[in-house]
């Protein structure tokens, strides 16, 4: 059994055509958000969990976040340069990449990659907002396995 939290970063800055939406910074309710949700994930996840991310600097931020207040090592916390605009399929590769040993990881990424992926684990069109997630308990082995036949939400 394998558990995922897969995750949008929490609410940004608006987007400013002179710079990067890859520099975007988290804004301060966007934190104070992330901390929240940071506590109900302690209930599904524990210290040897993996916090799998964009290296964009609001999914870093977030990361940074769940990661102090589930108590993580910061070993444990992976920024991967390829989430930030991978599509869900890709993030399936990421993921087996990363993690193919691990039980728990957290996803912390962008939509639309993320809903999507939720979408096809749910088999309903669903749009993840800012801040949220979805927790599954999966009957895999292989991170690769992720599917709606093979995934139960559980939060």
């Amino acid at each position: 059994m394998r558990r995922i939290a897969i995750m949008r970063h929490g609410i940004a800055e608006p987007f400013a055509l002179e710079d990067s939406d890859y520099y975007r910074n988290l804004t301060e309710k966007g934190k104070e958000e992330i901390a929240i949700k940071a506590t109900q994930l302690m209930h599904f996840f524990d210290e040897e969990t993996i916090i799998l991310h964009s290296s964009a600097r609001r999914t870093t931020q977030t990361a940074e976040i769940l990661a102090q207040v589930i108590k993580l090592n910061k070993a444990n916390i992976i920024a991967e340069d390829s989430i930030y605009k991978a599509e869900s399929e890709e993030l399936l590769d990421i993921l087996h990449w990363h993690c193919e040993f691990k039980d728990k990881v957290i996803l912390v990424g962008h939509n639309p990659s993320v809903s999507v992926l939720i979408s096809e684990l749910l088999g309903t069109n669903t749009t993840l907002e800012p801040g949220n997630f979805k927790v599954f308990d999966c009957e895999i082995t292989d991170w690769n396995n992720l599917s709606l036949e093979t995934c139960k939400l559980i939060g």
